[in-house]
C-alpha cells in the first residue's frame, strides 16, 4: 500500500520531468545554429539568405503542426505522441551529419520544428492531466525556467563543446540525447488520453477563428513584435555583437540568451499587470515601444559592454507581451474556443519566426558585396533593421486596435 502511494506521487513528477526536459532540448536545437552559423553556410554553401531559410523554417513546422498535434495528443494520449515528436527531431538533425546539398538539412530543420512543437503542448497537457488545477501555474512557471536554461545551453557553453570536439559530434550527442528523452517518455508518460468534452470538428474551430477580426489582427500584430525573440536572440544575435563589439564568439555567445532570461522574468510580471489592471492593449503597445526604442539604440547609438546587459534583459522582460496579446485575443470568442484561440494565435505568432529569419537573411545579403566573404557589420545593421521596423508596425497596430475598441464601446 505504501509502495503503491509512492508509485502515485513519484509517477506525475517523472512525467512532468521528462516533457520539461523536452522542453528545454527543443530550446537548445532552436538556438544552436547561431553557434555553428559559419560551419553550417561554410558546408552547404549557404549566404545570409539561404541561411535565414535554413533557420526561419523551423518556425513554420512549429506553427504548422501546432494545431493537429494538440488534437492527437488529446485523442491519442501523450505517451505515444511525445516519444514521436522527439524522434523527429532527431531525425531533423541527421542531415547535419553528412555534408550535402542545403536542401537536406533545410528539410531536417522543418522535421525539427514539428517535433519541437509537441514539447510545449506536452507540457500543457501533462500539467492538466498530472496535478491539480491549483499548481497548473506555479508548476508551469517552473518548466519556463527549465526551458530557458535549454535557451541558455544552446549558446555559450555549447559553443565551449564544439571548441572541444568537431560541431558535427556534437549534433550527434544531441541526437543521442534526444532518443533518451524519447524511451524516457515512453517510460514516464501516461498512456490513456483525457475524456473530451470539445465535440466541435476542427475544421469548424479554424472557420470560426479565421472569420474573427479582431483575432486575426492580434495575431498579426502580435506576430510583427516577435522579432527580438525569434530572430534576433535565437539566430542572429550573437554574430551581430561580435562585430559590434569587435569580440569572439565566446565572448558574445552569451549575451543574446540574456532575453531568454529577461523573458522569464517579464512572464509572470507582464502576465500578471495586464491582469490587474485590465489594460492588455496598453501593456503591449507599450512593450512594443519599449522594445523598439532599446532596439533602435543597439543598432544605432549601441552601450557600452556594461550597460548591454541591462538592455537586452529590458528586451527580454517586454518580449512577455505575447502573454497579453494571446489572453485578449481570448476575450473575443465564445468560452468554447478559448482553448483553441489561445494555441491558434501562439501558432500565428511562432509562424512569424519564418518571416523574420527570411527577411533578415535577404536584407544582409543586399547590403553585402559579393566579393566579400564575411558580412560585416553594416550588413548586419543593414539586415536587423526590419527589427524595430516590425516592432513599429505592430505596436501602432495595437494602438489603433486600442483606439477601436474604445469608440466601439462608447
Amino acid at each position: 500500500m505504501i509502495k503503491e502511494n509512492k508509485t502515485q506521487i513519484t509517477m506525475p513528477w517523472l512525467a512532468w520531468s521528462s516533457v520539461a526536459l523536452f522542453y528545454a532540448y527543443q530550446y537548445i536545437l532552436r538556438v544552436f545554429p547561431s553557434i555553428v552559423m559559419p560551419e553550417i553556410m561554410a558546408s552547404y554553401q549557404m549566404d545570409a539568405s539561404l541561411f535565414g531559410q535554413y533557420s526561419g523554417i523551423y518556425y513554420i513546422g512549429y506553427g504548422l503542426a501546432h494545431l493537429p498535434l494538440g488534437f492527437w495528443i488529446d485523442r491519442i494520449g501523450p505517451r505515444k505522441i511525445m516519444p514521436l515528436c522527439c524522434l523527429l527531431c532527431i531525425v531533423g538533425l541527421a542531415p547535419l551529419m553528412v555534408e550535402s546539398i542545403a536542401l537536406y538539412p533545410i528539410l531536417g530543420r522543418l522535421l525539427m520544428g514539428i517535433g519541437s512543437s509537441g514539447a510545449i503542448l506536452g507540457v500543457f497537457k501533462i500539467i492538466r492531466m498530472a496535478f491539480p488545477s491549483s499548481k497548473f501555474s506555479r508548476i508551469l512557471g517552473v518548466t519556463v525556467t527549465i526551458g530557458l536554461v535549454g535557451a541558455l545551453y544552446g549558446s555559450q557553453p555549447f559553443y565551449h563543446l564544439i571548441q572541444q570536439y568537431n560541431w558535427q559530434v556534437c549534433v550527434f550527442i544531441l541526437m543521442i540525447a534526444g532518443f533518451i528523452l524519447a524511451i524516457g517518455m515512453c517510460w514516464t508518460l501516461p498512456d490513456v488520453p483525457q475524456p473530451q468534452q470539445e465535440k466541435i470538428p476542427l475544421r469548424l474551430q479554424i472557420r470560426e477563428i479565421l472569420g474573427n477580426r479582431n483575432v486575426i489582427l492580434i495575431c498579426i500584430f502580435a506576430g510583427l513584435m516577435v522579432a527580438p525573440l525569434e530572430g534576433f536572440a535565437d539566430i542572429w544575435g550573437t554574430e551581430f555583437l561580435m562585430r559590434l563589439y569587435d569580440q569572439d564568439k565566446a565572448q558574445m555567445a552569451f549575451y543574446p540568451s540574456l532575453i531568454f532570461i529577461g523573458m522569464g522574468i517579464g512572464a509572470p510580471l507582464i502576465g500578471a499587470l495586464s491582469d490587474q489592471t485590465g489594460r492588455y492593449f496598453t501593456v503591449i503597445i507599450f512593450s512594443g515601444l519599449v522594445m523598439t526604442i532599446s532596439f533602435l539604440i543597439l543598432l544605432y547609438a549601441p552601450p557600452s559592454l556594461f550597460w548591454l546587459p541591462m538592455i537586452l534583459v529590458l528586451i527580454g522582460i517586454f518580449c512577455a507581451y505575447q502573454i497579453p496579446a494571446i489572453t485578449k485575443a481570448t476575450f473575443f470568442v465564445s468560452e468554447r474556443l478559448v482553448g483553441f484561440t489561445t494555441a491558434f494565435v501562439n501558432m500565428v505568432i511562432m509562424m512569424f519566426g519564418y518571416f523574420y529569419h527570411g527577411a533578415i537573411g535577404a536584407m544582409l545579403n543586399l547590403g553585402h558585396d559579393s566579393v566579400k566573404t564575411m558580412y560585416t557589420l553594416a550588413d548586419f545593421k543593414m539586415g536587423l533593421s526590419v527589427v524595430p521596423l516590425g516592432l513599429l508596425i505592430g505596436s501602432l497596430g495595437f494602438i489603433w486596435l486600442h483606439f477601436s475598441a474604445q469608440q466601439r464601446s462608447r
